[in-house]
């Protein structure tokens, strides 16, 4: 199965090739090698994607298999980019100073600079029938109502 920008039956619980693609060591605005360039689209295909899992929080009282986990992880990143707008994304330019932005955490790149108003507005969950994208929905809906209990009651 998959979702848009990654594939939540892909990878596990692990730092992977996303996280790593937009840590060349130059600073983010400077002209990149044609290696360099081919390492960041190496990092962007979607068999190299590797996303975290998020526990679901208590008040789900079921158990998710590793890929819904993975999928209510970048669901929950995706609504975290979109309230943050910008932030997160870093840019680079092609050899003939074409800027690209790149957000390292879900290795979602873009040639249009990324803001607040074109940032992460939903996706898709494109798993196969029966695997529990209804249940992913959930846990998404559950985990956002906890973190807004859990900040309504911090002091």
């Amino acid at each position: 199965g998959g979702l848009g920008g990654g594939g939540s039956g892909e990878g596990g619980g692990r730092s992977g090739a996303a996280e790593g693609v937009a840590a060349p060591a130059r600073l983010a605005s400077e002209e990149l090698s044609a290696e360099e360039l081919g390492d960041i689209y190496n990092g962007l295909s979607a068999s190299s994607a590797e996303l975290e899992e998020l526990e679901p929080p208590p008040t789900l009282r079921v158990a998710l298999h590793p890929y819904q986990r993975q999928g209510l992880w970048w669901m929950a990143r995706r609504e975290a980019l979109a309230h943050a707008g910008e932030a997160g994304w870093l840019k680079y330019s092609f050899p003939d100073g074409t800027p690209f932005y790149i957000e390292p955490r879900t290795g979602v790149g873009s040639l249009s600079p990324p803001s607040g108003a074109t940032a992460a507005r939903g996706g898709i969950l494109a798993d196969a029938m029966g695997l529990g994208k209804t249940v992913q929905l959930i846990a998404l809906i559950l985990h956002d109502r906890w973190h807004l209990h859990r900040a309504s009651r911090a002091p």
